[in-house]
C-alpha cells in the first residue's frame, strides 16, 4: 500500500461521518444494531451560517424507516450484495473499525452546505478550471450530528486517525491532520468540517447568536423545508436567488437573460424512499419565471401507445414562449431587443403565417412522445397538438408546407430550393390523410389533422401511432403505477418506460459487448415519471418505480 493510500484509508472514517454517509449507511443498513439519537435533525442547519445558498442533508439514522426501504430496494438489484461488501470494505481502514467505532457516533443527521459561491464567481476562466474547482471547494462546510454522550468518543477516534487538537474556540475543540488540510471541530452536539479555520469558526459564531444568524433561524429555509414531507431520506433546499445575485454581481452581462424574475427564488426537495421507488417531493417559491404556464387536466395519455418510450404533456407553450420573450426583450439591452422584434416580424416571410396563426397551434394541450421504431436506429417521433379549430390548423400547417420551398431556399443559398425533397401526400396506416416531407428512408416530417388533433412526426408510422394507438398508454398498468399521487390538474406532466427504453436499445444491439450483469441491474428500474404544478407556489415530484 503506498502512502497516499494509506492516507486515504485513514481518513475514510471522517468522510463517513460527512455527508458520505449516504454510501456508509448503504453499505451497513442491513448489518444490525440499535441506533442512538442525537441533538436530532433540527441541530445541524443551527450551525449554517445564514445566507447560505446551498443546503443537503441527509438522515444517518442507519436503522430508521427510511434506510429499511433503501435496503429492500436494493435487493432488487442483483448487483446490490456486492456494492454492498465493496462499500464495507471502502469503508474499513488500519486503524478504524466502520460498526464498532464509527456507527456509534452517528445520530440521525448529516449536512453540506455551500456557505457562498462568491470566491468561485470570481474566478475568470483565463485562471483555469482548478482553481475555479478550488474555490468553490472552499465555500463548503460539512456538519454531522453525533449521538448523545459521544462527544469525547468522536475526538478520540479523531486522534487514533492521526487529528491533533490545534484549539479550543468556544467550548469546541479545532482538530487539524497533516495529511490534508481539512480542519474539524467537535461540540457535544455535532461535529464540522471544512477547508478553513474561518469557516469553522463562522459557523460556531452563528450557531452561539442563533436566531436570524442560521440558516435554521432563517424564514425562506423555514417555510420551505416545512411545505414537505418530515420522515425523509434526504432534502435539499437552494436559494436561486442568492446564486442568481452573487452571479450577477460577478457576471454583470447575466442580467440581460431575465434573471431578475428569479432572484426571490427559493427550491426545496424532499427524497423518500417508499416500497415500490424513490420519490422526489418539491416546492418552489418566489419565481416568476413559471408565468405562462396553464393548469390543465392530462388526456394526451390517451394518444400515446402503452409501448412508448418517453412521454411529455404540457399546455399553452405558445402562451409559454410569448412570456419569455416578452421578459427577455424587456430586460434586454435595446440592440438585442431590437433584434428580437425584427425576428418575429420576419416569420411570415420565413413560414408563410403569421405569428397568431403559430400561435394557435401551441394554445392548447401539447403532447410530445416518442415510440418504438423496429430495424430503425432512432426511435418514432411525433408532437400532439390539441387545437380549437382543427380546419383552421390544416390551413396553417398547409402554409408551412407551401413556404418550404422558399425557406429551403433562404437557409441553403440559390440551390437550397432546388436539392430540396418534395412534400408528397400520404395515407396514414390509420386512414388519415396527411403531408410527408421525407429526408431519408428512416426520417422526415410527417403532419396531419384529425377533428382536434393536429399531429407532426417523423415518419407516417410513429403518426399513425398516436393519432389511433391499439393500446393507449394511459390505460397501461405500468402507466397507472408509475404515475401513482399525481394530481387531476398539473402544468407538465412526463414518464419515461424504463423497460420499453431497454428493450429497444438491447434489440439495437446496444448491450451486445456489455457484460450480463449490467442488463440485469437495469431491469428493476420499471420507469420515471414526473409532474409539477403552477400557482404562488410551483410544486414538483418524480416518481422512479422500482419492482423486481
Amino acid at each position: 500500500m503506498t502512502p497516499s493510500t494509506t492516507a486515504t484509508r485513514r481518513r475514510a472514517p471522517l468522510a463517513v461521518l460527512l455527508a458520505l454517509v449516504v454510501a456508509a449507511a448503504l453499505a451497513v443498513a442491513g448489518c444490525g444494531g440499535d441506533s442512538s439519537t442525537g441533538a436530532g435533525a433540527d441541530t445541524v442547519a443551527t450551525y449554517i451560517p445564514a445566507g447560505s445558498p446551498m443546503y443537503f442533508e441527509v438522515s444517518t439514522d442507519i436503522d430508521g424507516p427510511q434506510w429499511t426501504e433503501i435496503q429492500a430496494l436494493g435487493k432488487q438489484f442483483p448487483a446490490y450484495p456486492q456494492l454492498e461488501s465493496s462499500l464495507q470494505d471502502a469503508l474499513q481502514s488500519d486503524e478504524v473499525d466502520f460498526e464498532t467505532e464509527v456507527r456509534p457516533l452517528l445520530g440521525d443527521r448529516a449536512a453540506v452546505a455551500a456557505t457562498s459561491f462568491g470566491d468561485a464567481a470570481r474566478v475568470t476562466s483565463d485562471e483555469g478550471a482548478a482553481a475555479a474547482a478550488d474555490s468553490a471547494s472552499q465555500q463548503m462546510l460539512g456538519v454531522v450530528d453525533i449521538a448523545e454522550g459521544k462527544r469525547a468518543d468522536t475526538e478520540a477516534l479523531l486522534t487514533k486517525s492521526g487529528s491533533v487538537t490545534s484549539e479550543d474556540y468556544e467550548g469546541a475543540a479545532i482538530f487539524t491532520n497533516a495529511d490534508d488540510d481539512t480542519v474539524i471541530a467537535v461540540t457535544d452536539e455535532v461535529m464540522l468540517v471544512a477547508d478553513t479555520r474561518d469557516q469553522i469558526v463562522a459557523a460556531l459564531d452563528a450557531h452561539r447568536a442563533g436566531g436570524d444568524r442560521t440558516l435554521a433561524g432563517t424564514e425562506k429555509f423555514t417555510d420551505t423545508l416545512g411545505k414537505l414531507p418530515s420522515d425523509v431520506l434526504g432534502q435539499m433546499y437552494v436559494d436561486v436567488g442568492a446564486i442568481v445575485q452573487e452571479s450577477g454581481a460577478a457576471v454583470p452581462q447575466l442580467n440581460q437573460f431575465g434573471l431578475t424574475d428569479i432572484q426571490n427564488g427559493v427550491v426545496g426537495a424532499s427524497l423518500i424512499a417508499e416500497p415500490d421507488g424513490l420519490r422526489v417531493k418539491g416546492v418552489a417559491s418566489g419565481m416568476s419565471a413559471t408565468e405562462g404556464l396553464t393548469a390543465f387536466s392530462p388526456t394526451l395519455a390517451a394518444n400515446a401507445p402503452a409501448n412508448a418510450l418517453a412521454y411529455f404533456e404540457v399546455a399553452n407553450v405558445s402562451g409559454v414562449i410569448q412570456s419569455q420573450l416578452e421578459t427577455f426583450s424587456a430586460q434586454a439591452d435595446p440592440e438585442m431587443s431590437k433584434q428580437i422584434n425584427d425576428f418575429a416580424q420576419m416569420i411570415p416571410q420565413f413560414l408563410g403565417v403569421t405569428v397568431d396563426q403559430l400561435a394557435a397551434l401551441g394554445a392548447g394541450q401539447q403532447a410530445f412522445v416518442a415510440v418504438p421504431a423496429p430495424g430503425q436506429e432512432i426511435p418514432g417521433l411525433a408532437v400532439v397538438l390539441k387545437v380549437d379549430d382543427g380546419a383552421e390548423a390544416q390551413r396553417t400547417l398547409d402554409a408551412i408546407r407551401g413556404a418550404t420551398p422558399q425557406l429551403m431556399q433562404m437557409l441553403g443559398g440559390s440551390q437550397g430550393a432546388a436539392t430540396a425533397p418534395a412534400w408528397a401526400a400520404v395515407t396514414l396506416p390509420g386512414g388519415t390523410e396527411g403531408w410527408q416531407l421525407k429526408v431519408d428512408d428512416e426520417f422526415g416530417v410527417v403532419y396531419a389533422v384529425d377533428g382536434d388533433l393536429a399531429v407532426i412526426a417523423s415518419t407516417p408510422e410513429a403518426a399513425s401511432e398516436v393519432l389511433s394507438p391499439a393500446s393507449p398508454l394511459a390505460d397501461s398498468a405500468e402507466f397507472t403505477e408509475g404515475t401513482t399521487g399525481m394530481p387531476d390538474s398539473v402544468t407538465s406532466v412526463g414518464w419515461f418506460n424504463a423497460v420499453q427504453i431497454v428493450t429497444t436499445l438491447e434489440s439495437a444491439g446496444v448491450f451486445r459487448d456489455a457484460p450480463p450483469e449490467a442488463l440485469a441491474n437495469l431491469r428493476p428500474v420499471r420507469s420515471m415519471a414526473h409532474w409539477d404544478t403552477g400557482g404562488d407556489e410551483p410544486t414538483f415530484e418524480v416518481f422512479i418505480r422500482i419492482a423486481g
